[in-house]
């Protein structure tokens, strides 16, 4: 279960969490704004309030999330085509996955990680790989 999500203007942003925003992301373009409240048995690993800012910087479409204190807690960016790719991932790709095709690719990061989300297809095959770069 999840909990409730609300879409809100830039006007119900806290001005903390607008101007970490801003300050990380001065060049964001269109952003829509989210409220997340919890349930009890919330699913996600976050279990307080939040907010969620969906955009588009630098041609790519990214997500980014803010606790009620205004901090940045993670990021979720679409990276089109393989390009963007570290070389360590490419390279456990070519390896491991010989033949297959990248759908999608969502590069995830926090202050303490960042991995690649990977959807490969091969034919009727279909599944998403976790990619640590290190």
């Amino acid at each position: 279960k999840e909990g409730t999500i609300k879409t809100i203007t830039i006007e119900q942003v806290p001005d903390t969490i607008e101007y970490a925003f801003k300050t990380k992301y001065p060049k964001a373009i269109s952003p829509v704004w989210v409220e997340y409240t919890p349930i009890e048995s919330d699913e996600l690993i976050m279990d307080r309030n939040y907010y969620y800012v969906t955009f588009e910087d630098r041609g790519s479409d990214i997500t980014s999330w803010y606790d009620n204190n205004g901090d940045w807690v993670k990021t979720s960016t679409k990276i089109p085509g393989d390009s963007r790719l570290p070389d360590a991932v490419n390279k456990t790709l070519n390896e491991q996955y010989p033949g297959y095709k990248i759908e999608e690719i969502s590069k995830e990061n926090d202050k303490n990680m960042e991995m690649y989300d990977i959807k490969l297809n091969k034919g009727e095959q279909n599944f998403f790989k976790t990619e640590n770069p290190s």
